[in-house]
């Protein structure tokens, strides 16, 4: 459950749990954190739809779309204009984005041993595919090592972001920046399609 509305209706948002037929690790994917930022669904959408159980090692836990209400107002933001990507791991009597940030931080992420949180360039500006992440951690280094040819930058990023809060109880997190908020981009996508089934051989679970 994502939030509630001022009458008490609740609003979901899908969590896709995808396991593979042999152990193996749990990589949560997540998107749509800024609602505006749509690439990372269709990513998230092609690596699912080309995953086979019985190719899998493993667990693939995937939300494509974190912050619905800002996604179905085409906006960065939850409706009271806060910016969810600052609020976690949250708190369960905060604000709407605080207990939205704890839900999600509490219930999916800390239950992964690896996550890749999909984004944009904000507002007019477009990105070009990078991942991110405090470097300084070995976990977060390592794990940067499995996209393939991928441009890497140091990040500590920001207080109240899900991979700075994901990565400070131990748990390898990056940001994959890609393209422009808005609009979707084939070429951006298909790069990054192409690094997460890098990822997921170099996690080995798949052998593709």
């Amino acid at each position: 459950a994502s939030s509630q509305s001022f009458d008490g209706a609740t609003v979901t948002t899908p969590v896709i749990v995808f396991p593979g037929n042999k152990p193996g690790p749990r990589l949560c994917m997540t998107a749509a954190i800024h609602g505006d930022e749509i690439n990372g669904i269709e990513i998230i959408r092609r690596v699912l739809n080309d995953l086979r159980p019985a190719d899998l090692s493993g667990t693939v836990i995937a939300v494509p779309i974190v912050n619905y209400l800002g996604y179905a107002r085409g906006s960065r933001y939850l409706p009271d204009r806060r910016d969810l990507n600052r609020f976690f791991p949250g708190s369960r009597t905060g604000s709407a984005a605080s207990r939205i940030a704890h839900s999600f931080f509490h219930d999916i992420a800390k239950h992964c041993h690896a996550v890749v949180d999909f984004h944009t360039g904000s507002f007019d500006r477009s990105n070009l595919p990078q991942v991110r992440g405090d470097l300084r951690s070995p976990a977060v280094l390592e794990f940067t090592r499995g996209f393939g040819a991928t441009a890497v930058l140091h990040s500590p990023g920001s207080r109240g972001m899900l991979r700075r809060a994901v990565s400070e109880i131990g748990i390898p997190a990056v940001t994959f920046e890609v393209g422009s908020p808005m609009r979707l981009e084939p070429g951006e996508i298909d790069v990054g399609v192409q690094a997460m089934h890098t990822l997921l051989h170099k996690m080995g679970m798949t052998r593709s």
